[in-house]
């Protein structure tokens, strides 16, 4: 099992975080997502989040959270957040299909 905690956000790298959030706010526009949050993870044996695997990043059910793992490759990073966001386009349109069914 792996486990990730969330990262405050004295800790965090200020870089990371400029590059990480312009990368949400493209993204989240293209896919036409409003209110997206990124959030920075770091594995931690007692951490709150856990996955069978291990995660780069993940997106969450309430649909606002974006969690990366901190210290990613810029590239890295930036294709994480894609991937993510994507997840989140997904969730929306099923929704929207289930709600006019």
């Amino acid at each position: 099992m792996f486990n990730y905690s969330i990262i405050q956000s004295v800790a965090e790298n200020p870089s990371e975080r400029k590059l990480g959030d312009r990368a949400v706010d493209a993204f989240a526009r293209i896919l036409n997502l409003r209110d997206r949050r990124l959030v920075f993870i770091q594995e931690n044996s007692t951490g709150e989040i856990s996955s069978e695997r291990p995660l780069l990043g993940l997106s969450n059910s309430n649909g606002r959270d974006i969690f990366v793992l901190k210290g990613l490759a810029c590239r890295a990073m930036v294709l994480t957040i894609a991937h993510e966001l994507a997840h989140e386009s997904q969730r929306v349109r099923i929704k929207k299909l289930g709600r006019k069914a």
